[in-house]
């Protein structure tokens, strides 16, 4: 379905009017927030490329009528947010005090990968298993 266009209509197979793609995302096609119901304005909709019937000129018309279209919400919740920044803040602190026990600085990305999987020999899985 490589022929999905930012801006073409997508319609039920009844014709009715579902949206206009914001974009494609993976197996999921991103609607704009302006065909978002009220009270959802704020947030994107998705629609599962699944759907598609067929792609004609600059319109996806969609294997399902338009009432049967499940729009998939993508919002993060305020909750959601304070979780994931206490967590990173917990990560933080966590690395803070390793690297204060160990004298020096943790690796980062791959290299802290490496580092974390030596074992007490100071070998890593990799070493080990070449001889």
């Amino acid at each position: 379905m490589s022929e999905i266009k930012e801006h073409m209509k997508i319609i039920g197979k009844d014709g009715t009017p579902v949206g206009t793609v914001d974009k494609v995302d993976g197996e999921r096609i991103k609607l704009t927030k302006k065909d978002s119901p009220a009270g959802h304005q704020d947030h994107h909709h998705y629609i599962d490329r699944k759907l598609v019937g067929s792609v004609e000129g600059d319109v996806v018309k969609l294997s399902v009528n338009a009432d049967a279209v499940p729009k998939t919400e993508e919002q993060t919740s305020k909750a959601g947010e304070r979780a994931a920044e206490g967590l990173r803040q917990a990560t933080a602190k966590d690395e803070a005090k390793n690297e204060s026990k160990m004298g020096h600085d943790l690796a980062k990305g791959a290299d802290r990968f490496e580092e974390r999987s030596k074992s007490s020999d100071g070998k890593s899985a990799e070493e080990k298993q070449k001889g």
